[in-house]
C-alpha cells in the first residue's frame, strides 16, 4: 500500500462485541477522517458435529463470523454515505453454498453472510456503495498448513476436488478485495 501512495493501520478488535466495533469506527475516523472501504474478514469456528457443538461456540461462530460484520456494516454505512460511497467486501466461503463435515456453525454463518451481502447490496447500492462477497475455497493459511502437516490424505484430497488441482493462498484472497475496493470494481 505504501508503495502506491496509501497508508494502512492496524485496529485490534472482538468483533462479537458491539463496544470493541464502536472504538473501532472511530478509531478509523480519527486516523482518516473517513470510511471508503471496509473488509469483514474475521471469522471463528470449532470442527465438530452438531450434536458436539456447545452453545457457547456455536454463539461464538455466529457472533464473530456473522453478527460482526452486521455490525460493521451498520456503523459503517452512515460514515460511507457521508463520505459518497464505498466498497464493503466480506470474506465468505464456499461453506456458505454447501456444508463440509463437522462444521454446522461455520456453514450457517457464512450461508448468513452471503445473504447478508445480498441484502446490503440491494438495500445501500443507491447511495453508491458497492457490497460484495468472496467465497473461497481452501486457503492455505498457518492453520490449514498445520492441519495438512498432520493429514497428508486431507491435503490430496483437497487438491483433488479443486478445479484448478490446488488450494488458495491468503494473496489470491487479497487481489480479489482489492480489485472490489478500487474503481475498477465501479459496477460489482
Amino acid at each position: 500500500i505504501r508503495a502506491q501512495g496509501g497508508r494502512a493501520a492496524a485496529f485490534p478488535a472482538d468483533l462479537g462485541r458491539l463496544p470493541e466495533i464502536d472504538r473501532l469506527i472511530e478509531a478509523v475516523l480519527r486516523e482518516f477522517g473517513a470510511l471508503h472501504i471496509l473488509v469483514n474478514n474475521a471469522a471463528w469456528s470449532r470442527a465438530v458435529p452438531a450434536v458436539d457443538l456447545s452453545e457457547e461456540d456455536w454463539d461464538r461462530t455466529i457472533a464473530v463470523t456473522l453478527k460482526g460484520p452486521f455490525l460493521m456494516a451498520k456503523y459503517a454505512i452512515p460514515e460511507m454515505i457521508r463520505a459518497g460511497g464505498g466498497s464493503i467486501i466480506n470474506i465468505s466461503s464456499v461453506n456458505g453454498f454447501f456444508a463440509n463435515p463437522a462444521f454446522p456453525a461455520y456453514a450457517a454463518a457464512k450461508g448468513g453472510l452471503n445473504n447478508l451481502t445480498r441484502q446490503l447490496a440491494l438495500d445501500y447500492g443507491r447511495f453508491n456503495i458497492r457490497v460484495n462477497a468472496i467465497c473461497p475455497g481452501i486457503i492455505a493459511n498457518e492453520r490449514t498448513q498445520a492441519f495438512f502437516a498432520e493429514h497428508p490424505e486431507e491435503e490430496e484430497q483437497a487438491r483433488r476436488c479443486a478445479p484448478l488441482g490446488r488450494y488458495g493462498w491468503p494473496e489470491d484472497v487479497a487481489r480479489a478485495a482489492l480489485f472490489f475496493a478500487s474503481d475498477e470494481s465501479s459496477f460489482a
